[in-house]
């Protein structure tokens, strides 16, 4: 009885704690909380950024006092500039507020895994060449963190979009209240928005969490926020940060990016260079289709019949062998375009009817058509992989419905390599976490949305694919149902 009573109030704590994190504003802490030993600390004069990292370590290190007048906000220690050749990319290192925000993933209680990211922008005609990132923060607990990661994401309409560089795991240096990440290689980003995550890897008990410094002033569209676990109730997908955390204490954060800059091939490639590649592929399939139709029509079969027996045959012969290919393929996708085009994962969801197959191979478990339309049916929830099996599922639909695979049948690989085994829901209990499947249901996404080798049914035709003549007819060609 007593061993029990000990494992309930175990049990309590650990989610009063919890709890509290939750009524805290998830976990938007006032730093002045780490002032409650700020007689064993050393502060960091304003025009000093040399913090002495053996004075301290931890919680304990130099934390800047809450200030009481004026701006109202504590005294930032800024970093030492970074050594040549390196220079300051980016700097947000102004403007703290006394508060700070979860950005943290835990080894005890991973529906608490919370991910915080800042956008920035790479002006016009630069490359950066990103090697470091400095990141103002702050323990709500002990700490230390076993280790931090950190993220790049290319925008999406005002928030992080496809994932253009990950470092996991990295090992940290703290100095005064700034944490730094060293990047394992260097993360090439050319002209553009994008955004930025740092994310400490904790155990919660005993060590607590991590909380990356909230700015006041706010640059661009301010930072965003996701708990993709839903343990907090809250934005289990992107969102901006005030949205889901009213009285965070600014809508950015502290941090600034180091390294050079011009050279190098950018990171963020991968998405961009499937398109172009499948750009003239695209344009074959709908292209033939309009040559092979005067074919038939243009006495190909009178021609066939008097010459068939003689060796001048041979190019009549193929005119009719290729008509009747042709034929079935028009007769089955009229409600595509002749070439193959490809179709959003909602089309398929809510066109069961519109089908090529009724079965698909995910991974390795093969689904019948019911269960491929729950699956299409079942929401994310913050599940990596429904995220990628509702791309791959309609990519595999827009193949087997006539669509070019040429741009993507790599991707569709690695995508079956990283399901494996794993049954998706509902049919299974199957997760992914969604910084892992993000960067390949983005390709595929692109694919199904006719940005890559295939056009997209709900477009006009292409200009390639659209002949000359048929820009001065008075009614324009039809568009695919």
């Amino acid at each position: 009885m007593k061993k029990q009573n000990n494992t309930t109030i175990k049990a309590h704590l650990t989610r009063s704690a919890l709890y509290l994190l939750l009524l805290l504003a998830v976990c938007a802490i006032p730093f002045a909380l780490a002032q409650r030993n700020a007689t064993h600390r050393t502060v960091a004069p304003m025009n000093n950024a040399t913090a002495d990292l053996n004075s301290a370590t931890g919680v304990d290190q130099a934390q800047p006092p809450l200030a009481s007048g004026g701006s109202g906000l504590a005294p930032l220690g800024i970093p030492a500039y970074p050594k040549a050749p390196q220079v300051v990319l980016y700097d947000q290192y102004d403007n703290a507020s006394v508060i700070g925000t979860l950005s943290a993933t835990f080894t005890d209680f991973p529906q608490f895994n919370s991910d915080l990211a800042d956008d920035f922008v790479v002006p016009a005609g630069q490359t950066w060449n990103v090697q470091s990132i400095d990141a103002d923060g702050l323990y709500l607990g002990p700490g230390p963190a076993n280790s931090f990661n950190v993220f790049f994401y290319a925008d999406n309409g005002g928030l992080p979009g496809t994932q253009v560089y990950s470092a996991m795991n990295q090992s940290f240096s703290v100095a005064g209240s700034t944490f730094t990440v060293t990047l394992p290689s260097v993360a090439v980003l050319t002209e553009g928005t994008y955004w930025v995550e740092i994310q400490a890897n904790m155990t919660f008990l005993p060590n607590g969490a991590w909380l990356w410094r909230d700015r006041t002033v706010q640059s661009n569209q301010g930072a965003a926020w996701q708990n993709p676990g839903g343990g907090f109730g809250v934005c289990p997908t992107w969102a901006l940060k005030t949205t889901c955390i009213p009285i965070t204490g600014g809508p950015d954060q502290v941090f600034r990016l180091n390294g050079t800059m011009g050279g190098g091939t950018p990171t963020p490639t991968p998405s961009p260079t499937a398109s172009p590649t499948a750009t003239p592929t695209a344009t074959g399939s709908p292209t033939a289709s309009p040559s092979v139709t005067p074919s038939p029509t243009a006495t190909a079969s009178p021609t066939a019949t008097p010459s068939a027996t003689p060796s001048a045959t041979g190019s009549p012969t193929v005119t009719p062998t290729a008509t009747p290919s042709n034929t079935p393929t028009a007769t089955p996708t009229p409600s595509g375009t002749p070439g193959g085009c490809v179709r959003g994962q909602g089309y398929w969801k809510n066109h069961p009817d519109q089908w090529p197959v009724t079965e698909l191979q995910l991974g390795s478990v093969t689904y019948n058509q019911q269960e491929l339309l729950d699956i299409l049916r079942e929401p994310v929830r913050g599940n990596g992989l429904l995220i990628l099996a509702h791309q791959l599922i309609a990519a595999k639909l827009n193949i087997a419905a006539g669509a070019d695979p040429s741009c993507i049948q790599e991707t569709i690989a690695e995508a079956d390599a990283l399901i494996g085994d794993l049954v998706i829901p509902p049919i299974g209990n199957g997760y992914l976490a969604p910084r892992d499947a993000a960067p390949l249901a983005g390709i595929l996404g692109q694919f199904n949305e006719g940005d890559m080798c295939a056009p997209s049914c709900d477009q006009s035709p292409p200009p390639t694919a659209t002949p000359m003549e048929r820009r001065t007819r008075p009614n324009p060609a039809p568009r695919p149902r």
